[in-house]
């Protein structure tokens, strides 16, 4: 896209580069609302290129006394914050006609949507000093979704007030009083109650979603965390609606700010729109700052609010944490009193292997020292064997049954000894491992007991 002539060749720049990020659509679908004296309203929606650029030329081609005082030009979105539903030439050709900041062009095309453009009210004048326009634009929460991109102009020679709104819906602005509502009557009033009233909309947006999540809060908050181990699953299902419904609120939070802060310029703004549009305004015109007060105090009110709700969601996704945490640290307590039994039990084990380790080693050392002397000596010094020979030949004494039954007694009466004495040391007895069995069991039911108690109390 080229710049023609009567151009800003800087707009032409800003929206090419809104072009090559794709922030434009191929075709145009623009709403045109008029109000007209005395408060006729036409409405011509849908507006292609073509019918759009006609209607364009028209209007370049007024002249000042013009029946129309606001004409408001609404622009959606062809994707959702990020395709505007109008073509780079249209959008170019209506800002050259209502002559719209460039500054507002580049918040609008910035392609991070994390990049706030900044609010702006400029009164550009001419060359003697006197007021040629008044320019108007912010971004704010759109009751619709997204964000809402605003920028009204004043034309003082024209009395004119024009408004370029995207991602607005005409009947936000609700550019006719009710019936038995006094009608506007200064052009400052006029110019400033149609921002007044987009801000009461988005506060009222605002609230009712809030609401819904204020909803799902306190019905989560009359459940009970259970203790059960088998309702993990659920609660872990619970933890995660309450971390949407905390993130929706702290989103909620934050839009509250914003319209805080667009309120909050507004006030500024209309000390100077009304010394500038009427520095004498007639008896009877309100004061558009007290109006905006009293709606900056029910933004406070409503944030304050949502601020609690959002507090209060994150306490839950804390305690539900911390109950978590709490059963995990009570059954490593108990998986570690049990392995402390298990190890007393071992060490038990090994102190009798120990024991009978060490009654073999000593056998064994007594054996080696004493059995090839006693062998030997016993072999050669008994009289069982005679080797002499006589007339009978060689021959066994006749008491080597007596040496057989003495012997085999005394090495019973040695092996019972031991036995007696050792045995209640060495011996692990199925009673005793029983009875460690059914400690373990109490032990493990009297911990889950305790645990549950104190969950219980937690919740």
């Amino acid at each position: 896209m080229m710049a023609t002539a009567g151009i800003n060749p800087e707009l032409a720049a800003t929206i090419q580069y809104g072009v090559d990020v794709g922030r434009f659509s191929t075709t145009s679908k623009v709403t045109l609302v008029e109000v007209s004296l005395p408060d006729l309203i036409s409405e011509e929606p849908d507006f292609d290129d073509e019918s759009l650029l006609r209607r364009l030329e028209t209007i370049r081609n007024e002249t000042p006394g013009t029946a129309v005082r606001i004409r408001n030009f609404f622009i959606p979105w062809a994707v959702h914050d990020k395709q505007l539903a109008i073509t780079s030439a249209s959008l170019l050709q209506i800002c050259t006609i209502i002559r719209v900041p460039v500054l507002f062009i580049e918040g609008l095309l910035q392609y991070d949507y994390w990049v706030r453009p900044g609010n702006g009210l400029f009164f550009p004048r001419d060359e003697n000093g006197g007021y040629l326009k008044l320019d108007l634009f912010y971004r704010c929460p759109s009751s619709g979704g997204g964000r809402a991109y605003i920028f009204t102009t004043y034309d003082f020679a024209k009395k004119l007030t024009t408004n370029l709104c995207f991602n607005v819906q005409p009947n936000q602005m609700l550019l006719v009083e009710k019936p038995g509502i006094r009608l506007v009557r200064s052009s400052s009033e006029e110019l400033l109650t149609i921002h007044i009233r987009l801000a009461s909309q988005i506060l009222q947006s605002l609230n009712k979603e809030a609401s819904n999540f204020r909803v799902l809060l306190l019905q989560d908050e009359n459940r009970q965390f259970s203790a059960d181990p088998k309702a993990k699953s659920e609660n872990l299902h619970r933890i995660t609606q309450q971390h949407r419904i905390a993130q929706q609120l702290h989103i909620a939070v934050e839009n509250f700010i914003d319209l805080e802060e667009l309120i909050k310029f507004l006030i500024g703004a209309s000390e100077k729109v009304r010394l500038a549009i009427d520095p004498t305004p007639a008896a009877g015109t309100t004061n558009e700052a007290d109006m905006l007060s009293y709606l900056l105090s029910k933004v406070h009110y409503s944030k304050r609010w949502v601020s609690n709700y959002r507090d209060r969601a994150n306490i839950r996704i804390n305690l539900a944490f911390h109950l978590s945490t709490q059963t995990d640290n009570n059954v490593n307590l108990r998986h570690a009193r049990l392995a402390r039994r298990d190890t007393k039990l071992n060490t038990l084990i090994a102190t009798l292997a120990r024991r009978d380790s060490t009654d073999m080693r000593v056998i064994t050392w007594i054996t080696l020292v004493f059995l090839p002397g006693t062998f030997t000596a016993t072999l050669f010094s008994t009289s069982f064997f005679n080797f002499q020979l006589d007339n009978n030949g060689s021959h066994v004494s006749r008491w080597i049954a007596l040496y057989c039954g003495v012997t085999v007694f005394l090495t019973a009466a040695v092996f019972a000894i031991r036995s007696l004495l050792f045995r209640s040391k060495t011996k692990l007895k199925v009673d005793d491992i029983d009875k460690l069995l059914q400690e373990t069991k109490k032990f493990v039911k009297e911990d889950d007991d305790d645990e549950k108690e104190e969950l219980n109390e937690y919740i």
